[in-house]
């Protein structure tokens, strides 16, 4: 009888030390917080039974014993400690909750496999999505995330994402979706949450108590380097810039930023990134710092930048940049000399620093480096040139400059038809031969020769039918009666191919959705699809047909690529044309956010305001951005100053 009760006594034993990770369905609805301190105290009992019978019935309680185990991972009792560190570890958190939507879900599903690296970069893409469901899953990191730095980058995430434009009532559900999910927890993440909320009604309260914060931080950063990184330390001073800015507080802020200089470690990537941050804020004189801090004093030659900021094309043409929006016009364009005559081999180098200056407005710095690659030595080649070409044909039809986008063209143009002669042609170069056509038909419409404007369009149309851009010129050029029986039917055939596919798409998504999978499952036909789409959507928008579907298919684009500029203008056009002028605004503001520097964007914006104001009342209106090419002078007067500068050498 005694050996039976040895080996029930053993089996119990056993059992008690392989019980399974613990679950969240486990989880107890309404446990005492007195009831888990006094288990969490028993894990250090002397009595080994006492100590797995408290680790398994917290290891029953489950999530809801999360926060008070965690904070007893440091507990001076080092048995404690190592039971807390071990249950929490083990928490089998189910992140990829059913009521979350496919997207988010589709994150989360993934996030539960990563390494910590891994995790980080799958926070700072749901950080981008602006769903609540979304805010909900980062505030869950934010609290049950074991790792510390990841619950802080979680946090930072809404902080600094989820900011602009937030009406009351998207005020009150985020106030409300956070506090339901992290709960009473007095984790470092969660407690900035906190803050957020508080900041969300006034953000003047939050700005000493985030200073605090920022100085604790610093602390951990020097003194427990496993708990924070450098750029956690950084995001919570931008969000205290961005804050101190919202009130007014230039001085303040720009102390705020000298700190983000101080911790800075100087590599590339961080400095481009403080660098378009510090201008993004309206601290330019901070960039002059910053570079001069990098700078080697013992290499210093008068009108030269030296350093860090001399080693890399783009870091040069954001000082140029600093001093050009300071009225500094002829250091900046010192500096940014320096920067396109840097001996750069790798044309795809210098195509991403066109690309960055075109994004931020500076055009004539951007055009001079597209055009560096598009007349590179060598014979013209569409294998090299056709990309760069198309972008800068583009930057300058946005800024009017249409006769100057076809000359951009020419050349590709050329090449196509001498291909053309030896049997050669493509889906491709038609596209480019139609985009020709169409800025020489905004050209001439431009010099008021509506005739030649018809002509050019006829010739872009019959090279590719499907031009969108094409198709609505041809709309809104003329009413003449035997120009709208050329045109309606090319734009009818146009549409009812692209509503096809569009429909056709919507299908085959809603089964993906059904079945759980998300974006990634269509991997390369993903921009395909998501063209198409808005495509479809542009076209209706700016002529006729089934508004209704045509908003679906724009919505449906901004699932697919949440938050990309061009569509969200896209939708914007499509409110509109349904008059629906407060989401026509509310889109369009979302659209410049994301493309400040594009003129026809914001020129966009600005009717559709006038629209809501005529038929809805005031409107406080957004303020983009100053353009970048508004501080250089006027090249009349440029021109004047320079023959004055001449006649006086003389």
């Amino acid at each position: 009888m005694g050996g039976r009760l040895i080996l029930v006594l053993l089996f119990a034993l056993l059992s008690t030390c392989l019980a399974p990770a613990v679950s969240v369905a486990a989880a107890s609805d309404d446990p005492t917080h007195d009831r888990i301190d006094q288990l969490i105290q028993q894990l250090g009992h002397r009595n080994f039974a006492i100590r797995e019978r408290a680790q398994n019935e917290l290891s029953t309680i489950g999530v809801a014993a999360f926060d008070q185990v965690y904070e007893a991972m440091n507990h001076r009792d080092l048995e404690i400690a190592r039971r807390a560190q071990y249950l929490a570890r083990s928490l089998n958190v189910n992140w990829a909750r059913e009521d979350y939507s496919p997207e988010v879900r589709a994150f989360l599903t993934r996030y539960s496999k990563q390494d910590e690296d891994q995790r980080s970069s799958l926070i700072g893409q749901l950080g981008e999505l602006t769903s609540m469901d979304a805010i909900s899953a980062l505030s869950r990191i934010s609290r049950l995330e074991i790792s510390e730095r990841l619950s802080k980058e979680a946090a930072l995430v809404i902080a600094l994402n989820q900011q602009i434009g937030l009406s009351p009532e998207s005020i009150g559900q985020i106030k409300e979706t956070i506090t339901a999910e992290i709960g009473t927890s007095q984790r470092t993440g969660p407690t900035w949450l906190r803050l957020y909320e508080v900041s969300l009604d006034d953000p003047a309260p939050a700005v000493d108590q985030r200073q605090t914060l920022i100085e604790q931080e610093l602390q951990t950063f020097v003194s427990r380097p496993d708990r924070t990184t450098r750029h956690i330390v950084q995001d919570l001073l931008r969000w205290q810039v961005e804050q101190q800015r919202k009130l007014g507080h230039d001085d303040d802020s720009l102390a705020t930023m000298r700190q983000v200089i101080r911790i800075s470690q100087g590599s590339s990537s961080e400095l481009i990134d403080i660098t378009t941050w510090l201008l993004n804020q309206r601290g330019p004189q901070i960039v002059e710092e910053l570079a001069a801090h990098y700078a080697d004093p013992q290499q210093a030659q008068e009108g030269e930048i030296n350093g860090r900021f001399s080693e890399e094309a783009i870091l040069l043409y954001l000082l140029a940049e600093a001093k050009l929006v300071q009225g500094k016009i002829d250091q900046a364009t010192t500096v940014a000399d320096q920067a396109h005559h840097m001996n750069d081999s790798l044309l795809d180098n210098v195509f991403l620093t066109a690309d960055a200056l075109h994004k931020r407005g500076l055009i004539r710095w951007a055009e001079r480096e597209y055009r560096r690659v598009i007349d590179k030595e060598g014979p013209f080649s569409p294998r090299y040139s056709a990309w760069p070409t198309r972008q800068l044909g583009e930057m300058l039809a946005d800024r009017k400059r249409y006769a100057d986008a076809a000359g951009v063209y020419k050349p590709l143009v050329d090449v196509y038809d001498a291909e053309t002669k030896r049997g050669k042609t493509s889906e491709e170069a038609e596209g480019d031969r139609s985009r020709y056509h169409y800025f020489l038909a905004r050209a001439a419409e431009k010099r008021g020769d509506i005739e030649a404007a018809k002509e050019e369009l006829k010739k872009a149309n019959q090279r590719d039918p499907f031009e969108v851009d094409v198709l609505i010129m041809m709309h809104r050029i003329s009413t003449d009666p035997k120009w709208l029986e050329y045109t309606r039917p090319k734009i009818e055939d146009a549409r009812a191919e692209f509503k096809k596919t569009v429909e056709d798409f919507q299908k085959h998504w809603d089964f993906f959705k059904r079945n759980g999978r998300g974006v990634e499952f269509l991997g390369s036909d993903l921009r395909t699809y998501t063209r198409e789409l808005n495509q479809y959507a542009w076209m209706v928008g700016n002529t006729y047909g089934d508004l209704d579907h045509a908003i679906e298919a724009s919505l449906l684009s901004l699932e697919l690529a949440p938050g990309e500029g061009a569509y969200l203008d896209t939708i914007a056009h499509c409110y509109f044309a349904n008059k629906d002028y407060a989401k026509a605004v509310e889109c369009q503001t979302e659209a410049v956010e994301q493309m400040p520097h594009y003129l026809e964007i914001r020129e966009k914006y600005a009717r559709f305001a006038d629209a809501y104001e005529k038929h809805v009342g005031p409107l406080v209106r957004w303020q983009p951005p100053v353009d970048p090419e508004s501080f250089f002078p006027a090249e009349e007067k440029q021109a004047a100053a320079e023959k004055t500068a001449e006649k006086a050498a003389k």
